[in-house]
């Protein structure tokens, strides 16, 4: 009977433990999810705990999105490390939007009006474009769009709305505009997250596979084997404090080190990470002899890349400082070609000649014998005192 209590307690742990371990959709709680257009980022983004619902249970997906909440949602995702100093005049600190709005200043993904950032107005679509963009680190130009309204796109957006709809991540309205005035819904922002970060790891482990489209990366200790990323793969601040290594990965688009903060990444065997930017601040990039990349691009400050092939050419931005590429400082605004992995040599300076004495003959001296000691046992080993490596 005991041995029955036993196993049937064994049998309710594991089930308790099964149900334990089931994911759950957050988003199925929503009541006013299910059917929605929006339904299948909602379901993803909330399982990710990057957006929550309301007190009362629902997430009003068409309810506009504030600039706080805009701030606050591009945190959780990339994960920002660095808190800038509050200088705007509108907001006091103690909010609970406050620290994600200073972190996108450090980033450089929110900047205000210059005196106010207004974190509580619904955050207009170009201007969620451009928040996006500067996230993702794409460049547009200012050419004509499709969308029948464009020219209410305000010049400064342009490219950012451009760059956005080439990769169509933005596809605008059914009837051929884009709305750029118009204030963005919960539901609009997450469908654009979804399009354009097709594959998101915010969790420490080995993954292999092939991922198609972008692929961010926001954790410490994710180690991609055999991986093939069919779009950027982004390693984003939240991946700050560890390593991140590819092995054996392919990238077909760009890699964006964005991460700093005594990260280092690890770029090893046979891996080809196609054009790479280091923009993190304190970022150590090491690579195998094996790795490939096609172009190299430096932006952020106390950056360390190792393991190129000589003879590599390395763009250095104009703000980046203290970067040393294989063990050689490089100059700010620079482009420079790279030379053997070691220390950059420290010349040595030549000697001034010294002239030579001429020496005073000396008497030699009368020998005076030595008594022939008497020999003791093993006396007739040679012994060889070296100096220790």
């Amino acid at each position: 009977m005991k041995r029955w209590k036993t196993i049937l307690c064994s049998v309710l742990a594991m089930a308790l433990l099964t149900v334990m371990l089931a994911p759950i959709s957050k988003a199925m709680e929503f009541p006013d999810v299910p059917g929605h257009w929006a339904e299948p980022a909602i379901v993803r983004w909330s399982n990710y705990g990057v957006v929550n619902g309301y007190s009362d249970g629902s997430f009003h997906p068409n309810d506009l999105v504030t600039r706080g909440q805009m701030a606050a949602i591009l945190q959780r995702v990339f994960g920002w490390t660095t808190r800038a100093a509050n200088t705007f005049a509108d907001l006091n600190g103690g909010e609970w939007y406050a620290d994600a709005i200073l972190r996108a200043k450090a980033a450089g993904i929110m900047e205000g009006d210059g005196k106010n950032v207004h974190p509580q107005a619904p955050i207009s679509r170009e201007d969620a474009a451009v928040m996006l963009a500067r996230t993702l680190q794409l460049a547009g130009s200012e050419a004509a769009l499709d969308f029948t309204d464009q020219a209410n796109i305000h010049s400064w957006a342009r490219p950012a709305v451009s760059a956005m709809t080439q990769k169509g991540y933005i596809v605008g309205a059914p009837d051929g505009n884009f709305y750029p005035l118009n204030s963005i819904t919960r539901g609009e922002l997450l469908t654009i997250l979804d399009r354009a970060i097709t594959n998101y790891y915010n969790k420490a482990g080995t993954y292999s596979g092939t991922l198609s489209g972008n692929t961010v990366v926001a954790a410490p200790g994710v180690i991609f084997q055999n991986v093939s990323v069919q779009g950027d793969l982004i390693i984003a601040q939240g991946a700050a404090g560890g390593n991140v290594t590819l092995e054996n990965v392919t990238v077909t688009d760009r890699t964006l080190v964005q991460s700093g903060s005594t990260t280092q990444v690890n770029i090893v065997k046979s891996s080809q990470v196609g054009d790479m930017t280091v923009s993190g601040n304190g970022a150590t990039v090491r690579f195998d002899e094996l790795a490939k990349v096609d172009t190299v691009t430096i932006t952020g400050s106390d950056v360390s890349v190792s393991g190129l092939p000589q003879n590599m050419n390395v763009t250095v931005g104009a703000n980046a400082q203290n970067v040393v590429v294989n063990g050689h400082a490089a100059a700010p605004g620079t482009i420079i070609q790279t030379g053997p992995n070691q220390p950059a040599p420290t010349p040595t300076p030549t000697p001034t000649p010294t002239p030579t004495p001429t020496p005073t003959p000396t008497p030699t001296p009368t020998p005076t014998p030595t008594p022939k000691p008497t020999p003791d046992p093993g006396s007739d080993m040679e012994i060889e005192i070296k100096p220790v490596p």
